[in-house]
């Protein structure tokens, strides 16, 4: 279902609603501001005259975005469990059970189709109650400088032409600068020491 709609100083008037829904659902908000009222005739066949200056908005929308506003109102409840173990002499255990609790709620509910306020307000969610026990929610990305990646090249090429003797030698220079080098069959793998 369309509904047309003109923005006033209050909040928002429903001009007209076209579809065919055997039910009609107003939404509590458009733009961010407040239905106030529905003109005369706006849900009858009856059309006195064509409307001016009216947006459209569409009820899909409008299902998405109710259907998200219930989830998050129960963005709160993971919080409240969260402080409660917190509350609790510094139950950490539970604390970080609430964390992963939302995490899986963000998981199973959000998808392609989620606004980005939606996701957004998740993923803050998440950032802040991680914050407190001082959990890293975001891993950057970590760049090797020019000169060790030539030397995972260099190890590499000394494998292949089956130069181990090479090989283990820039595996332990490697090292020695705190790089680990993993093999597996994906390729090479490697991380901080």
């Amino acid at each position: 279902m369309r509904i047309h709609y003109r923005v006033s100083g209050e909040g928002i008037e429903i001009v007209r609603c076209f579809g065919t829904d055997s039910q009609v659902v107003i939404p509590e908000q458009i733009e961010g501001k407040p239905v106030i009222k529905a003109a005369p005739y706006a849900f009858s066949a009856r059309k006195d005259k064509e409307e001016i200056d009216v947006q459209t908005y569409d009820t899909d929308q409008i299902g998405q975005r109710s259907a998200e506003e219930k989830l998050l109102a129960e963005i709160p409840v993971y919080r409240k469990k969260f402080e409660d173990a917190m509350d609790d002499d510094l139950n950490t255990a539970d604390a970080i059970s609430a964390i992963f609790e939302l995490v899986k709620f963000a998981n199973t509910n959000a998808n392609d189709a989620s606004s980005g306020a939606f996701v957004t307000a998740l993923k803050k969610e998440i950032v802040a109650l991680s914050d407190v026990l001082g959990l890293q929610v975001e891993k950057k990305e970590e760049n090797l400088d020019a000169e060790i990646e030539k030397m995972i090249e260099e190890r590499q090429a000394a494998r292949k032409a089956r130069d181990f003797k090479r090989a283990d030698e820039i595996r332990d220079e490697l090292l020695a600068q705190g790089i680990i080098l993993e093999d597996t069959r994906e390729g090479v793998k490697w991380k901080r020491a």
